[in-house]
């Protein structure tokens, strides 16, 4: 089974815009300074998605997806308490982990 793929009959270059958008998740993105990150959750988008950004008790930088599993309440509205992000609502708490 030697078999040839096909060779493209255009160069990427000649494709239209929407064929050379990819999803690039596995990529490195800034969100927000570090001085930003403080005592705080901070709210952001990323292609769309909302996320939170908050610090645990080591300092370290965790983000997740801005809505509690229970009640889709965004995390962001909540707090941090001791080093877990807190939901506003019933009071769930998420560390760097989820």
């Amino acid at each position: 089974m030697n078999e040839k793929l096909p060779v493209p009959a255009e160069p990427a270059a000649a494709l239209p815009v929407l064929r050379q958008t990819a999803w690039l998740p596995a990529f490195w993105y800034v969100l927000c300074e570090s001085k930003e990150l403080r005592r705080r959750p901070v709210q952001r988008m990323l292609f769309g998605k909302p996320l939170v950004l908050f610090r645990d008790t080591e300092g370290r930088a965790g983000v997740l997806v801005d809505r509690c599993p229970h009640r889709n309440v965004p995390l962001s509205r909540g707090s941090v308490e001791s080093g877990r992000l807190q939901c506003a609502y019933h009071g769930w708490q998420f560390d760097t982990e989820g």
